[in-house]
C-alpha cells in the first residue's frame, strides 16, 4: 500500500467533483498503482474511466473527475495541484511529450507544482496558459 493513499482518498473526497462519485464510490479500492510510466500512459489514453478512478505512480496520483471524460485531478504527494487531459495529451502531444511531463513533475517540489511551474522552461508548461492552480477545490 501506498503511504499516500490515505491523503489521497481524503483529496478526493474533498474535490467537488470526486465526491459524486457513486457507481463505483470512490473509495480505498478506486485506486490502481501503475508500475512504470508506460503503464500510466496506457490506462490514461484507454478513456472512458468512471467518476474516482484513480491511477497512482510513486508519490503521483491522477483522479478522474469527470465521469467517462478526461479530466484528471492531479497530486504530488499531498499537494492538488492541475486538472490535465491527460488522454488528450498522450493522443495529441505524443508519449514522449506526456513522459516527459511526469519526469518533470516528479523532479519539481511540491511548492514548484503548486505554482504550475514544474516544466523546465514555462513556455513549455502545458498548464501556464490554460489552467489554474487547484488550491481550494
Amino acid at each position: 500500500m501506498n503511504d499516500y493513499l490515505p491523503i489521497w482518498l481524503a483529496i478526493g473526497r474533498q474535490n467537488r467533483w470526486v465526491r459524486m462519485a457513486c457507481d463505483p464510490v470512490f473509495d480505498e479500492t478506486s485506486f490502481y498503482a501503475c508500475s512504470n510510466v508506460a503503464e500510466l500512459m496506457e490506462k490514461l489514453k484507454q478513456g472512458n474511466w468512471s467518476l474516482g478512478t484513480a491511477f497512482t505512480l510513486g508519490t503521483l496520483c491522477f483522479i478522474q473527475q469527470d465521469n467517462g471524460g478526461d479530466e484528471w485531478l492531479t497530486i504530488k504527494e499531498d499537494v492538488p495541484f492541475e486538472s490535465m487531459s491527460c488522454g488528450w495529451m498522450i493522443k495529441k502531444r505524443g508519449e514522449a511529450y506526456f513522459a516527459a511531463i511526469i519526469e518533470a513533475i516528479q523532479r519539481a517540489s511540491k511548492d514548484n507544482c503548486r505554482m504550475l511551474r514544474y516544466m523546465p522552461e514555462e513556455s513549455n508548461n502545458p498548464a501556464s496558459s490554460n489552467t489554474a492552480s487547484m488550491e481550494g477545490l
